[in-house]
């Protein structure tokens, strides 16, 4: 279903739903892995898609962007700080893009968990 806000069954306005044709998950994704930066796939679809108000294309930068010291949003259906995973609704939080030696030299925890392949972030209404 593209367009899709709520991921329990429900009708939403301007959802669509697609045929996924293939699942082409990144070959270095390990489920256990504590950095999940390989966490991505690629859904190659039955059909075309039509992009509206509700559907729109994920643009992610070049490896030349420059991309720090402004607000981004972090979006999605991961764990709680309970350990507790809720699948109604997405999480959202605004936060300050921040450069990759922030995320590397300011604290430890920040420093594990970044990548080469990871945004790093921190500060306003999200977790560093």
């Amino acid at each position: 279903m593209l367009g899709r806000y709520n991921l329990l069954p429900t009708v939403e306005k301007g959802s669509v739903h697609k045929d996924v044709n293939e699942i082409h998950v990144h070959p270095e994704w390990k489920v256990y892995s504590p950095k999940y930066d390989a966490d991505i796939a690629i859904l190659a679809l039955s059909d075309s898609v039509t992009f509206s108000y509700f559907i729109r294309p994920v643009c992610l930068p070049t490896d030349d962007s420059v991309i720090e010291d402004i607000r981004g949003a972090i979006v999605g259906w991961g764990l709680d700080d309970n350990g507790m995973m809720h699948l109604a609704y997405p999480k959202h939080a605004s936060t300050i893009i921040r450069n990759q030696s922030y995320c590397l030299t300011t604290d430890p925890e920040l420093a594990y968990l970044s990548s080469t392949r990871t945004f790093c972030a921190n500060g306003g209404d999200g977790v560093p």
